[in-house]
């Protein structure tokens, strides 16, 4: 019994002092935004911003803070990484209901890689979210408030740029972007 104790107690301090994350513990290759922005997205309408470049496999993050707009459902944001450009990326999203998804553009044309669905850590309403991204080859692992979601292979997702994207259907929204970083992987 003391065993099964002291095996908790040591995995709940290694969890306490960042084990479950892949953030690394230096500061980021690049930052993306040098002070907070403003993505508005009006009703009916979809917003990308492509913002920075990956240079080769990485960790790219940011944090989301819904400032208005529906909180019961069908408004999305998100961060856009491995795009080649405004018609072929894919985009981790979330909703301020709790929802998450990951979609595929290509061409345009978008389609669901992770369908829409309910995740419990997900701060609904304006609670600020930070979406992390970590790709290394295809394997691509994602992120909500540092727990993780899934892990997807990104085969055919060549581009090397990310950013952020913002979709209303029915009401505007706007989304405070508070911060967009890169890391590039390190061999060590």
């Amino acid at each position: 019994m003391l065993v099964t104790l002291g095996s908790g107690l040591l995995l709940i301090a290694a969890l306490a002092l960042g084990w479950n994350t892949p953030r690394p513990d230096r500061p980021p290759d690049r930052q993306g935004l040098k002070r907070p922005f403003d993505l508005f997205i009006p009703a009916g309408e979809e917003r990308l911003f492509l913002l920075g470049n990956f240079e080769r496999d990485g960790i790219v993050e940011a944090e989301f803070v819904h400032l208005a707009g529906p909180t019961s459902g069908f408004d999305a944001y998100g961060l856009v990484y491995r795009a080649r450009d405004e018609d072929n990326y894919w985009v981790f999203a979330i909703g301020s209901d709790g929802y998450c998804s990951i979609l595929a553009v290509t061409s345009g044309t978008k389609r669901e890689l992770f369908p829409w669905q309910q995740f419990p850590h997900i701060r609904r309403g304006d609670g600020t979210n930070q979406l992390r991204v970590s790709c290394v080859g295809e394997a691509c692992r994602f992120y909500i408030n540092d727990e993780y979601l899934t892990t997807l292979t990104s085969a055919g997702a060549a581009g090397k740029k990310f950013g952020v994207w913002g979709h209303s259907p029915m009401d505007e929204t706007v989304v405070q972007v508070s911060r967009l970083a890169f890391w590039a992987s390190r061999d060590e």
